[in-house]
């Protein structure tokens, strides 16, 4: 498979070469001597999604990025927005219908499927050509993790990458009974806080949230290896794949989550609550709930719950990323591009130009939204102008290339930042950052063990089940769906990767 698509990178890239010696630079982006277009009617228009509301400016925006485009790289772009509930059955239409389509979106749970069927280019080729800013900002090790046994499928966004979990608590409760929640180091320290909370405020809910993660499935304890069945413990500090449910960190924390339960700490509804838990605590009557980590998200839990909120750390290990964290969105190019290069010389542009990402995530400055502190860059809505009114406001800067490079909304600050950038370096790599693995062949079991795992994973990580009768009884059913085999060939090429990494 990735010969064949290798070769047909290789006749993408003649024919747009072809084109440009025969003069037709409508295509390409180039005139007939092989200079930069300079009339943006004559450059190549790249065609990019993005998943996400439309924004009623769109147009407007588009043009000032068309002038930036023109000017750098001698490109221009359409740019079109997929929302959430129908963006991936749009977007397989697109990339199976042969219509015009070049920069893409894609989930890491989807990128199998687009690569066993051909629907995205390898880009390694690309990228060592033309990935310039792309190498400069993620670095060499992270320009192409996003593959799938070496045919790189796409390139990561640059924000943060690892997985850290805490509780965010509302901090008028915690000064109110005096808490340290800077002494809490696990789920487990938390509990004479929650017993205090229930003995004194016997009408607050003491932990929200929703049922499919619950408490347990928001706290990082493992590289789960895309799907969870088979994980490396320890946040993948360790090179055997093994069942996570049979794994004593899962086991010690699915019985303190029921314990919780038991005492009344978690709310009743969380089992079929489909709130966020910031809708639920905005509400006024929460006291915590559980979230990935990191520097920021109390400030920016904090404005959206209207609460001024503390966090408390509850991971079982360090701070790791994984493939999970770094891929779970990059950005491809779609197997019917016209124009593969251009799309890339495009792409390759957005990793380094903070002008023109600011104006895909924040708008026009002074029409969309105003510089509040120059030297600190932050920014906000103009006056007047707020999220229920604003006519363009993606805020997708985690979705977006290279988040990094944006300004700063206000309530956020340039230190916390500063921190998430330096965790990407510093928090502990998993063993198996850079392998994904091939499913093509499981895709029997895969559906067979999703749904054994859908009938219990809900009152396990709710807190409802006492795992030490449930978990041996789905584990029993894992395992008749096929769960060994999965394990097994995950093993095996993890094992065959790490060998030709010469580890």
């Amino acid at each position: 498979m990735k010969r064949v698509l290798s070769v047909m990178i290789t006749l993408a890239l003649c024919l747009s070469m072809m084109t440009a010696c025969g003069g037709s630079s409508g295509s390409t982006g180039q005139t007939a001597g092989g200079d930069k277009a300079t009339d943006p009617k004559d450059m190549y228009t790249v065609t990019m999604v993005y998943i996400g509301n439309e924004q009623p400016d769109m147009p407007k925006v588009e043009a000032a990025m068309n002038e930036l485009l023109a000017k750098e790289v001698g490109a221009q772009i359409d740019i079109t927005a997929l929302g959430w509930g129908s963006y991936q059955q749009q977007l397989q239409l697109m990339l199976s219908g042969g219509e015009k389509l070049d920069i893409v979106p894609v989930l890491m749970n989807n990128a199998n499927s687009y690569v066993s069927g051909g629907q995205v280019l390898d880009m390694s080729e690309l990228i060592d050509t033309y990935g310039t800013n792309i190498k400069a900002s993620l670095g060499e090790e992270m320009a192409k993790i996003s593959n799938v046994g070496g045919y790189v499928f796409g390139v990561p966004v640059e924000k943060e990458w690892y997985t850290d979990s805490c509780l965010l608590m509302r901090k008028d409760i915690v000064d109110k009974y005096g808490f340290d929640v800077s002494k809490i180091t696990s789920l487990k320290d938390c509990e004479e806080i929650f017993a205090t909370v229930k003995e004194n405020e016997p009408s607050m809910k003491i932990i929200v949230g929703a049922k499919d993660t619950g408490l347990l499935g928001q706290i990082g304890h493992s590289d789960v290896l895309l799907d969870g069945f088979g994980v490396l413990e320890n946040g993948g500090q360790t090179t055997t794949v093994k069942n996570m449910f049979e794994t004593e960190t899962y086991l010690e924390l699915a019985r303190q989550v029921h314990e919780f339960y038991e005492k009344g700490y978690i709310d009743k509804d969380m089992p079929t609550s489909t709130d966020a838990s910031q809708t639920i605590m905005k509400a006024g009557n929460a006291f915590c709930y559980a979230s990935p980590y990191k520097p920021g998200v109390v400030e920016q839990d904090s404005l959206a719950t209207g609460y001024e909120l503390v966090a408390a750390k509850i991971q079982p290990c360090e701070p790791y990323c994984t493939n999970n964290g770094v891929s779970f969105v990059s950005w491809g190019i779609a197997q019917n591009s016209e124009n593969p290069e251009m799309a890339m010389k495009v792409l390759d542009f957005m990793y380094g130009s903070s002008e023109f990402m600011n104006l895909f995530n924040w708008g026009i400055e002074g029409e969309h939204y105003v510089v509040k502190d120059e030297q600190k860059d932050i920014i906000g809505f103009p006056e007047g102008i707020d999220s229920s009114n604003a006519t363009y406001n993606l805020n997708l800067g985690w979705e977006l290339p290279n988040q990094f490079s944006l300004h700063i909304w206000e309530g956020n600050t340039p230190e916390n930042m500063k921190a998430q950038e330096e965790m990407n370096s510093t928090a502990m790599k998993s063993k198996g950052l850079g392998f994904m693995y091939d499913y093509s062949s499981l895709s029997n079991e895969l559906t067979a063990l999703s749904n054994v795992q859908s009938e219990y994973l809900n009152s396990i990580v709710c807190g409802v089940a006492d795992p030490d009768e449930v978990i041996p009884e789905l584990n029993e059913k894992l395992y008749k769906a096929g769960l060994q085999k999965v394990i097994d060939e995950k093993q095996r090429q993890l094992d065959e990767w790490l060998a030709a990494k010469g580890e």
